[in-house]
């Protein structure tokens, strides 16, 4: 697996609210670098929903994060398919984890 993408996975299964939000938002940015100029299906979605998600952790206004990350998550689990390869089921697992995240009390 993909080590940013093993990273990522393994920090929402902790939690989103039990991350560092300046540690997180440091990660996300680093995906939106690596999605900027991407063209894929639903790369320019990503891109806003990442944004989105940077602006709350970076204000500490998570009381809709939840709904930013079920986006992602869909979002994710959508673009896998245009993933190559054995990238698909990483990037697959990525998005189920983001939905689940945002299926989690907090």
């Amino acid at each position: 697996m993909n080590p940013e993408l093993a990273d990522t996975i393994v920090a929402v299964q902790g939690g989103v609210a039990r991350l560092d939000r300046a540690e997180a938002a440091g990660n996300v940015r680093g995906w939106l670098g690596v999605l900027e100029g991407a063209d894929f299906p639903h790369a320019e979605e990503l891109r806003g929903a990442l944004s989105d998600l940077v602006t709350k952790l970076e204000s500490g206004d998570l009381g809709d994060v939840t709904d930013v990350l079920a986006r992602l998550g869909n979002l994710t689990m959508a673009a896998s398919s245009a993933a190559p390869g054995a990238v698909a089921q990483d990037v697959m697992a990525l998005g189920q984890a983001l939905h689940d995240a945002a299926n989690r009390p907090y």
